[in-house]
């Protein structure tokens, strides 16, 4: 972990899950089903891509599956601190697919801070490493710099009749 010179700011992870909760009493948060892979149906991906042929126009792959990107976040110093954080999405060739923004506010005393950011679907290329980038600033003006990444395996695979994945040939 390292502090950003200019902030205070600490990126002390991200992961991927499918849920989480915060319990009301305590405020601990549960992750559920953390992702560092998603195995997507090599059959389903290819038979879309066929049937995209020739439009104009294609429509892109969807996991329809809710996913939770979750970050935690600390300052050194007992200042207030305000930042924005862009976290992006991007597939194996380096391509942006799906972006987000949000506040980082840490009031005076306060050390920590996690963000939950919900995502709808998951948008394939093909197979390969997905990354997921974050990147802050501390004013509109002022260009992102990259904090953190993290990287999602993304794998095609064949299911045989039960739902299993068969080995890569």
């Amino acid at each position: 972990m390292e502090v950003d010179k200019k902030t205070g700011l600490v990126h002390d992870w991200t992961l991927m899950c499918r849920s989480s909760s915060i319990d009301k009493d305590t405020g601990m948060l549960s992750l559920f089903n953390i992702v560092d892979r998603l195995v997507v149906n090599r059959d389903h991906f290819e038979k879309h891509l066929q049937t995209q042929e020739g439009e104009s126009e294609k429509k892109d792959f969807i996991i329809p599956a809710e996913f939770e990107i979750i970050s935690m976040w600390s300052k050194s110093g007992f200042e207030p601190l305000s930042l924005e954080a862009k976290t992006e999405i991007s597939d194996a060739q380096g391509n942006a697919l799906f972006r987000f923004s949000y506040n980082i506010y840490l009031k005076e005393g306060r050390k920590k801070r996690r963000n939950r950011s919900k995502i709808k679907g998951f948008k394939i290329t093909g197979e390969g490493l997905y990354v997921i980038s974050l990147s802050v600033r501390k004013d509109e003006g002022e260009d992102y710099r990259h904090v953190s990444r993290m990287a999602i395996d993304v794998l095609l695979r064949t299911f045989d009749k039960q739902g299993v994945p068969l080995p890569k040939n």
